[in-house]
């Protein structure tokens, strides 16, 4: 198990009872964070009692009345951490935990504010998903690079890290997952370092609770004109 300085883990969870419990087990097996932040962003099954079942003191619930989305969940998140590094660590099972040592290691360097997982540069088996998804993924990181001056390779990727003191100075307004463009937009425009490292990624089907879809790729291309 490795410790890092005052790590603070935000996880957005909406209705993930069957990954929720290993996620948190997993993650206190290979880091000691400084807390593990969940928004639960009003849940209709069991994720709520399962987190506060949960056996970690360091586990931190927040709960939603109602359903605002991960963008919210997220700066939830951010405005209650007091670690120096934060990480956006989704609910399901499609990151790994074991890659969190690896997004941590740039910020050794001072200048470094952002790192951000690729899904196409891994070592990592790779679990094919759908076309339209990488399609979308690649247009959108195509327009943020055009428009940022920069190289990301996936801009989508759900596994981010940053500084905290640098995130909490910037304003976010974006509600659901058009926080993902807007977070690389707003960063971007700071001129520091930002970082990529490869992630493994285990693609899970809407049967098993994929969430994204069609419009939230359009609120992407929408966030993109408006940031």
């Amino acid at each position: 198990m490795k410790t890092f300085n005052k790590l603070s883990i935000i996880i957005p969870c909406f209705n993930e009872e069957k990954y929720i419990k290993k996620l948190i087990n997993d993650i206190f097996e290979i880091v000691d964070p400084h807390e593990v932040i969940i928004v639960d962003d009003c849940s209709t099954d069991s994720s709520v009692n399962i987190i506060k079942n949960l056996k970690h003191d360091k586990v931190i619930l927040i709960q939603h009345d109602e359903n605002k989305g991960k963008g919210v969940c997220i700066v939830e998140g951010i405005k209650n951490s007091t670690g120096d590094i934060a990480i956006i660590q989704d609910a399901d099972p499609e990151y790994s935990p074991k890659d969190i040592e690896m997004l941590i290691e740039p910020f050794e360097e001072f200048e470094t504010i952002l790192v951000i997982g690729t899904r196409f540069q891994t070592s990592y088996r790779r679990k094919i998903g759908y076309f339209y998804h990488t399609l979308f993924n690649k247009m959108i990181t195509f327009l943020v690079n055009l428009k940022s001056n920069t190289n990301f390779t996936d801009i989508e990727c759900g596994y981010k890290a940053f500084r905290i003191e640098t995130i909490k100075n910037i304003e976010l307004k974006e509600k659901r997952f058009g926080i993902e463009v807007e977070l690389i937009r707003k960063i971007s425009k700071l001129k520091k370092n930002m970082y990529e490292v490869p992630v493994s990624y285990e693609m899970r089907g809407y049967k098993e609770g994929k969430k994204i879809g069609i419009s939230d790729a359009l609120s992407a291309l929408y966030c993109l004109l408006k940031y």
